[in-house]
């Protein structure tokens, strides 16, 4: 009989539900997982009562030992597993460059003048695909969206203002998000508008 991936690693059978319902690969998820509380402290008192060899073999393993930092200088475990999600997902600067025939410098412009937005992972640029059309291009007026939101914006809040349904950009009774308005051609301006009260409101 053949094991499961989950039984074969050890990993809980709820972790392989976490990974269907987020639709990423369960092996990718838990190197995300430990990718993001690797240097994540333990708190004084988790530790306290074990052993020297104990505390070496956790040190060893690459957790962190020391003070939890207070709360607004905790990183959003969640919030860097599904940036590390939406980067897996995004496209590279070459497939983007064979699609559109635009030259891979050209893109990389785009990019430092904000008028696509990146990601960049141990080097690696890529780009989220939610900002193209079916056709490779880039959606139209998204550039005055980009440019206006707030410089250095975390690449999950840019996707999530981008990609959620907004109450304001209404078709037919139908909330529609920021991207599903501008690929339906519509005045990029209130995209815009709230792009700008988000820059105001940090």
């Amino acid at each position: 009989m053949v094991s499961s991936p989950s039984a074969q690693h050890g990993t809980p059978h709820r972790l392989d539900d976490l990974a269907r319902e987020i639709h990423v690969d369960v092996h990718d998820l838990v190197d995300d997982v430990r990718a993001a509380v690797a240097h994540v402290p333990l708190a004084p008192k988790v530790y306290s009562d074990l052993d020297e060899a104990a505390l070496r073999a956790l040190r060893a393993g690459g957790l962190a030992l020391g003070a939890m930092p207070p709360p607004t200088e905790q990183a959003s475990t969640w919030t860097d597993l599904e940036g590390r999600k939406l980067f897996r997902e995004s496209v590279s600067l070459e497939q983007v460059a064979r699609h559109t025939g635009v030259a891979v410098d050209e893109l990389l412009r785009a990019v430092a003048e904000r008028r696509l937005l990146s990601m960049t992972l141990n080097g690696e640029v890529r780009l989220p695909g939610y900002q193209f059309r079916e056709d490779g291009a880039p959606l139209a007026g998204l550039d005055r969206v980009t440019t206006a939101l707030p410089e250095g914006l975390h690449p999950v809040a840019a996707m999530r203002f981008l990609t959620m349904p907004h109450p304001d950009l209404e078709v037919a009774g139908q909330p529609l998000s920021p991207v599903e308005w501008l690929s339906r051609g519509l005045d990029p301006l209130p995209v815009v508008e709230f792009a700008n009260d988000l820059a105001l409101g940090q």
